[in-house]
């Protein structure tokens, strides 16, 4: 012990401390860094999710990330050639994920709209009525498709799910279906 605090030996006790103070230094970087390299870090996966931000409702709607973005959407709509005035028209409507990744279709009559014109004249759609649309979000898997019938009674509407008693007359009628700002027409002839 008398030689730890009085060191003995050739040199002058100077040299000794300095070798010691050198030498504790060094155990002190060497400890810290053994400590730094075990020490559990928060991982990535570990991180705290972000807090979600309420949505406004804007004339665009916005999309989450992981929301399917009209670039990536194929929309198809289909029903009869023909017809008739007292049988209501059932169209298919299908979107298709034409991209690379899952994403999520979202459903709302902010995203989605079904509308029945003849020449310039606007009959029908679902943006007047939420019970009209399609309402959900669903998963689309690349190259997948998902399909929904959409009824138009052949009547026009208006805001407020209001439906018309007027009787429309013959001729030619297209349903448009837009997912964001992706549409495909569908021609079709109403008959009596």
């Amino acid at each position: 012990m008398n030689t730890w605090v009085r060191p003995v030996g050739r040199l002058g006790s100077v040299v000794y401390w300095r070798r010691r103070l050198l030498v504790g230094a060094v155990g002190v970087v060497g400890l810290l860094v053994l400590t730094g390299a075990l020490w559990p870090r928060e991982s990535p996966g570990t991180q705290a999710a972000p807090t979600a931000v309420p949505t406004t409702s804007y004339a665009t709607p916005q999309l989450v990330f992981s929301d399917c973005r009209p670039q990536t959407v194929t929309v198809s709509v289909d029903g009869a050639a023909v017809a008739s005035l007292a049988t209501p028209q059932v169209f298919s409507v299908s979107l298709t994920n034409s991209g690379t990744d899952p994403c999520n279709l979202v459903m709302t009559r902010d995203f989605f709209e079904l509308q029945v014109t003849s020449g310039t004249d606007e009959i029908w759609r679902t943006g007047h009525c939420a019970d009209w649309g399609l309402v959900g979000v669903v998963t689309l898997e690349p190259g997948k498709s998902q399909t929904w019938p959409v009824t138009w009674p052949v009547r026009r509407s208006g805001d407020g799910c209001k439906l018309t008693a007027e009787t429309l007359g013959p001729g030619t009628y297209v349903g448009t279906a837009t997912y964001l700002q992706e549409t495909d027409r569908h021609v079709f002839l109403v008959r009596r």
